[in-house]
């Protein structure tokens, strides 16, 4: 089938799946410029009753109709083209580069809350717009759902009712459908043959357990099995860590008859919108939140009144910020904190910091993940003092981490307007634009953090630089010598670093020990990186290489510059080019099975069969290992392709 030519214009290159109704393949139309990719859907009748092809044929039909209305939806994949031959039927479909989620979704990797809440909004937005078609997808589960590499939005893939006509045809059971899914998420009413809507939304429910607790589809399964038999529900919520929020969400989701279930797509995302707190409603608090900071004031407070020898007066502004801590300190219970608030001016100091210890705390909640609840601590500092730009730069992070773009943009935009030279805050909105696909945004905020970080000490960096350029390291040591000694320390700059340097993987003020020298140059390269992403989206390869080669020159060690570079390159067909810097990047990284499956495609290009096959096989056995399925996948198919 490889290298096949079918209706006389799609070349299939690989298969992507194989099943019982007949293959997926990877193709390319060779009748439009370019030739690009597209996914072939092979469906064949393998029923001998007389009126069988007849009937598929109907059925097929009816089923291409329904998809080209999905299609037209941004996160379905559009149809584009369906066709008969050799009495077997074919669908053509958009091809989505991306990854499965099933490379996010992996066992024993159990995902923080923050994004369950994120995957279950997003596929449930999809959902509402396919239920709204009168549609049934009835095999959600992770290996049908991408994140899209362009954006990283998630796409809704393989409908389930295609694989119907097959069984119809063969059984004659028309008015009543059929067991088509997957069983581990799969509800009682769709393996008898009558699935609801909702049955989708279990299958979503029994998902985002399985993220929650890292677990297998047998672990799954074995979730049911014995549990509660009488009701047929099951025991799940003390194998996972999460709020009970969200817990009574998902049990509504996976509930066993489905009349007791959420009838609509737009019920739970009303629910899942109550737990995610807007800033200015903090009586959604999550009691854990309130249990740590009543520890923090309750620690505080005694040192307060230790070192008061009287209650100094206050003015008129402290008092009405002390009434608005003392309400929040009542609101969420913390008696001892509340009482002593309401004895007045000896907790004046403590006013100037408690907005302090909630941006301490939101930290600290951002960087375990659990970026809801970093959100709602950096509000309250918010709400306390209003002029924090370190409280709307954060919590413009956590919103970006949930990929809520838009109020990550707002919070950036309000701490820049706070303060102006706040770097990292350029380049996370950039980030928040490029998501948004707002290209030219994301280039001028990298551009503007590029010019202040290159600006700040005095012009000694970029000085120390121009000396690596010329490979004078000897000058450049001299150089960073001479910032050190003229520069100040600069906590706050330590601090944000620490927090939003997640690729570091350090805590907050884990750089401060840093040279300032080291973290500008930091900087610049996440800016220069980041922009030469941004050019490469719209088009502008040579830019695109320029700057990441700058940021490469800043920071050699990262190794998602260098793939990033390679990757341009082969786009570029500089397949030389694109082999040194896969080689680069997997001197740091030799973990990483992307990059020599990467590298594996520039040797092919080149004719390198052997060594083609030995990167192949290195990305097989990491992907596995790592539980990346699609890339194992594609490995293996290419191995297979090649060696034929």
């Amino acid at each position: 089938m490889i290298s096949r030519l079918l209706d006389r214009r799609y070349k299939i290159l690989k298969i992507l799946a194989s099943g019982g109704f007949g293959q997926t393949y990877l193709a390319e139309d060779t009748r439009r410029p370019g030739h690009p990719p597209c996914v072939v859907k092979q469906l064949r009748v393998l029923s001998n009753k007389p009126g069988a092809y007849q009937t598929g044929h109907r059925l097929f039909k009816k089923e291409a109709e329904v998809l080209e209305k999905l299609g037209k939806h941004d996160q379905i994949p559009r149809l584009l083209a369906h066709f008969e031959e050799n009495k077997e039927f074919y669908l053509v479909q958009e091809y989505i580069p991306g990854h499965l989620l099933s490379e996010e979704i992996v066992p024993g990797k159990p995902l923080p809350e923050a994004r369950i809440i994120s995957l279950l909004v997003a596929v449930l937005q999809i959902l509402f717009v396919v239920h709204k078609h009168g549609v049934i997808h009835r095999d959600i589960k992770p290996n049908n759902i991408i994140r899209r590499q362009i954006d990283g939005k998630l796409v809704l893939i393989d409908f389930g009712s295609v694989k119907e006509i097959n069984t119809q045809v063969a059984s004659g059971a028309i008015t009543q459908t059929v067991a088509i899914g997957t069983r581990a998420y799969m509800p009682i009413e769709q393996f008898k043959g009558y699935p609801q809507f909702n049955s989708d939304i279990y299958a979503l429910g029994m998902m985002m357990i399985q993220a929650l607790g890292g677990f297998t589809v047998e672990e799954l399964l074995n979730l049911r099995v014995g549990n509660n038999p009488q009701t047929g529900e099951f025991v799940w919520r003390d194998r996972v860590q999460v709020s009970s929020r969200l817990a009574d969400v998902i049990d509504k989701m996976v509930r066993f008859d489905f009349n007791q279930r959420y009838k609509s797509a737009r019920e739970v995302l009303a629910d899942l919108k109550s737990i995610v707190t807007n800033s200015k409603n903090l009586a959604n608090t999550p009691r854990l939140i309130t249990r740590n900071i009543g520890s923090a004031i309750a620690s505080t407070v005694p040192a307060a009144l230790a070192s008061a020898g009287k209650f100094p007066a206050i003015s008129a502004n402290q008092k009405t910020q002390l009434e608005q801590t003392t309400n929040i300190a009542r609101r969420y219970r913390w008696e001892a904190a509340a009482t002593l608030l309401a004895a007045g001016g000896v907790i004046v100091a403590l006013l100037t910091q408690l907005p302090h210890v909630f941006v301490f705390i939101g930290a600290n909640k951002a960087r375990g993940g659990n970026y809801q609840e970093a959100i709602q601590n950096f509000s309250w500092a918010i709400q306390l003092k209003s002029d924090r730009a370190d409280a709307y730069y954060d919590r413009g992070f956590a919103f970006f981490e949930i990929g809520d773009n838009k109020r990550s943009l707002e919070d950036y935009t309000q701490a820049l307007k706070l303060n102006s030279k706040l770097t990292f805050a350029y380049i996370g909105r950039g980030n928040a634009r490029f998501t948004l696909q707002d290209y030219q945004g994301a280039i001028a905020d990298y551009t503007k953090a590029i010019k202040i970080t290159a600006n700040e000490d005095n012009n000694n960096i970029p000085r120390g630089i121009a000396h690596r350029f010329l490979k004078d390291y000897q000058g450049e040591i001299k150089t960073k010598k001479q910032a050190i000694g003229s520069r100040p320390k600069d906590e706050a700059l330590s601090y944000k670093q620490g927090f939003v340097s997640k690729t570091l993987e350090n805590p907050p003020g884990a750089i401060q020990s840093d040279t300032p020298p080291l973290r500008i140059a930091f900087n610049l390269a996440v800016a220069y990186n980041n922009r030469g992403i941004a050019r490469a989206k719209m088009g502008d390869n040579l830019g695109a290489i320029a700057d990441i080669s700058q940021a490469i020159r800043l920071s050699p060690n990262v190794a998602d510059a260098w793939e990033n570079r390679a990757n341009i390159r082969r786009r570029l067909k500089d397949y030389k080019g694109a082999i040194a810097d896969y080689t680069t990047a997997l001197k740091i990284n030799p973990n990483d099975g992307h990059s020599y499956y990467n590298r594996a495609l520039a040797q092919v290009s080149l004719g390198n069969k052997q060594a083609a096959l030995s990167d192949l096989q290195k990305a097989a056995n990491i992907c596995i290992n790592q539980g990346f399925s699609s890339c194992y996948n594609n490995a293996q198919a290419s191995i297979k392709q090649l060696e034929l």
